[in-house]
């Protein structure tokens, strides 16, 4: 998984936090969030640990039912907080709160891809597809999928289950990796898949950003703000830059 590069855990921060999210001035959002905050029609779909549906932050959020691919029948559950502050930026509702997020009032659906035990396997990501795209067949829903997690190694049977959930209209967004230089990951390097790279307050590339051929987009990535369990926390990491596309997408 690619995790959150640095962690700054905020538990009883004072006043309104929404002053400290640069990220919504470089890409926009103000100007965008006149024209539209997202439509209860079009769900992100949050690819983790998890998220704690139960945080003070998403009170009034509109979710949707979760799906726990671990088969620990957790959907709702967060044990790591990296699932969390993932889904706050990507489409906390910015009315209510202490932060916000980019997609106000497009629902979450939590994707649990992380065990008890802090693994994320293949299978459970193939798992997780799979369900969105026959959520989005059957309800004939839009779904914005957030993948912030990735690994070195190719799987077949990953992009075969990206394919379907692409062929089902998902739109499939993924963090391109922390590893400094220029080293692919999947799936952000699948044909098909969104993949996001991060950018500093100066609009730069972020010195730990993966980069390379396959990178689609750059989004705020650097010391990030968002809900995390029993509070806020800021956090870097392409993994924080992929769900302002995704909320963007949406």
């Amino acid at each position: 998984q690619r995790g959150v590069g640095e962690l700054e855990i905020l538990v009883e921060p004072e006043g309104d936090l929404y002053d400290r999210q640069w990220g919504f001035t470089n890409i926009n959002a103000e100007a965008a969030w006149d024209l539209t905050v997202g439509a209860p029609d079009v769900i992100v779909a949050i690819i983790d640990t998890g998220v704690d549906v139960g945080h003070s932050e998403f009170l009034g959020k509109m979710f949707v039912d979760g799906y726990d691919a671990t088969g620990e029948g957790m959907p709702d559950v967060d044990l790591n907080g990296h699932g969390t502050h993932v889904a706050g930026i990507a489409a906390d509702d910015g009315r209510t709160g202490r932060v916000g997020g980019v997609a106000w009032d497009s629902p979450i659906m939590p994707v649990r891809v992380m065990n008890s035990a802090g693994e994320i396997l293949t299978e459970y990501l193939i798992d997780a597809l799979e369900y969105l795209a026959l959520y989005a067949a059957v309800f004939e829903q839009r779904i914005v999928a957030n993948m912030s997690l990735g690994g070195r190694g190719y799987s077949y049977a990953l992009k075969d289950a990206i394919d379907l959930a692409i062929s089902q209209g998902v739109v499939v967004i993924a963090a391109a990796g922390n590893e400094y230089n220029r080293s692919i990951a999947y799936p952000a390097a699948y044909n098909g898949v969104v993949s996001v790279a991060a950018s500093t307050p100066r609009n730069e590339r972020a010195d730990f950003s993966s980069t390379g051929w396959w990178n689609s987009v750059a989004a705020p990535g650097e010391r990030i703000l968002s809900a995390y369990p029993d509070g806020y926390a800021y956090a870097s990491g392409t993994s924080m830059a992929a769900p302002f596309v995704s909320g963007a997408a949406a």
